[in-house]
């Protein structure tokens, strides 16, 4: 099974909670869902994790810390088995 990811870059001195909403927002227009998970750089990730709480209460999409993502990037992986 393959992973797929959508991939934001806005820069990295654009503020990580609006890189997560363009992000979420984009990715919800083009695809009427949630990502299947955000991946920001680790050194953002526990930050990342309030903001998602902040923006979207309700929603159980699992932020992870990578260190391939640079700092500035926000994934939003596809959904199991479809396509972007």
């Amino acid at each position: 099974m393959s992973v797929e990811m959508l991939v934001y870059r806005l820069g990295g001195g654009s503020d990580l909670k609006q890189r997560i909403k363009v992000a979420l927002a984009n990715f919800y227009q083009h695809h009427q869902r949630s990502p299947a998970a955000i991946i920001v750089h680790k050194s953002e990730a526990a930050e990342a994790i309030d903001i998602v709480k902040e923006l979207a209460p309700r929603s159980k999409v699992p932020v992870r810390g990578n260190g391939g993502t640079l700092v500035g990037e926000v994934w939003c992986q596809s959904q199991s088995g479809t396509r972007i």
